[in-house]
C-alpha cells in the first residue's frame, strides 16, 4: 500500500507540469478543439484548398478579405466573411476538379451546396491530393 499513496502523490504533479506544455498541443489537434475552433480549423483548411486547386498562393486568393498587416488566414476576424468566401468560390474549385479529372471529388464537393464549414473537407481534401498526386 506504501507505493499507491507515493504514486498519487507524484500523478497530480506529473500533470501540472506538463499542463503548460500540453495546453498549445490541444490547440493544434482537431479532436480536442472547441466545436467554434473546429469551425474555424476548417474554414482555413477549405479556403486553403480552394487557394490550391486555383493554382494560387493562399493569401493572394484571400487578399481582399485580409486586415492590414495580416500574415495569414489566421488572420481574418470571424467566421462570416470566409464562409461566404468559401461558398462563392466553391463553383470555380469544382470546376477546376471536373478539368482535373477529379470527378468524383468534385461531387462530393458539389454535395456540399451552402454549408461551410463543411463537417468532411479533411476527407475531400485528402482524397483530391491522392488523386492529384497519381497524375
Amino acid at each position: 500500500e506504501t507505493p499507491t499513496p507515493a504514486a498519487q502523490q507524484e500523478a497530480p504533479a506529473q500533470p501540472q507540469s506538463a499542463a503548460p506544455a500540453a495546453q498549445p498541443q490541444r490547440a493544434a489537434t482537431p479532436r480536442t478543439m472547441t466545436s467554434t475552433e473546429r469551425a474555424r480549423h476548417r474554414l482555413e483548411r477549405e479556403v486553403e484548398f480552394q487557394a490550391q486547386m486555383l493554382g494560387m498562393p493562399t493569401l493572394e486568393f484571400v487578399a481582399d478579405l485580409l486586415p492590414a498587416n495580416a500574415t495569414s488566414v489566421e488572420d481574418i476576424p470571424g467566421n462570416f466573411k470566409l464562409q461566404t468566401f468559401i461558398i462563392e468560390n466553391r463553383p470555380a474549385v469544382i470546376a477546376a476538379l471536373i478539368a482535373a479529372n477529379m470527378h468524383r471529388q468534385a461531387e462530393e464537393y458539389t454535395a456540399l451546396g451552402q454549408r461551410a464549414p463543411a463537417p468532411n473537407i479533411e476527407r475531400i481534401i485528402s482524397s483530391a491530393l491522392s488523386a492529384q498526386s497519381s497524375l
